[in-house]
């Protein structure tokens, strides 16, 4: 099955049993966990990790941030780095930059100007 519009996605759920439903979530399951653990024995789990600090490796050195990034890319999300904000972090302490309530797929820009953050389309 590949990834489906959320209507669709409730057609399809709508339209089968709960034995087919547990079938197909373990059958991707599976396909998730083998994939990670392909990534983690070639080295590319690793990779996608060296940049981060010593400090911060403790919280995130389970992580697989280069399935992360794969999986936003074949649900069509439109941020695919939003996964690098895993390894390498976001602002600090965003209510002092006034950030406006998040919208999906819009991108954040600071000013260092005037340290406030505007939206970029």
């Amino acid at each position: 099955m590949s990834s489906l519009p959320p209507r669709e996605a409730v057609d399809w759920i709508a339209g089968r049993s709960p034995e087919v439903i547990i079938a197909q979530r373990e059958e991707m399951i599976g396909r998730l966990e083998s994939a990670a653990g392909e990534m983690r024995a070639s080295g590319l789990q690793q990779s996608w990790l060296g940049t981060v600090d010593p400090l911060m490796m403790p919280v995130v050195e389970s992580t697989n941030g280069y399935l992360m990034e794969q999986l936003l890319a074949a649900a069509g999300y439109c941020d695919v780095g939003a996964a690098s904000l895993l390894r390498d972090g976001g602002l600090p302490f965003p209510r002092l930059f006034r950030v406006p309530p998040l919208r999906p797929c819009v991108g954040w820009q600071v000013h260092p100007s005037s340290a406030s953050l505007t939206a970029v389309a």
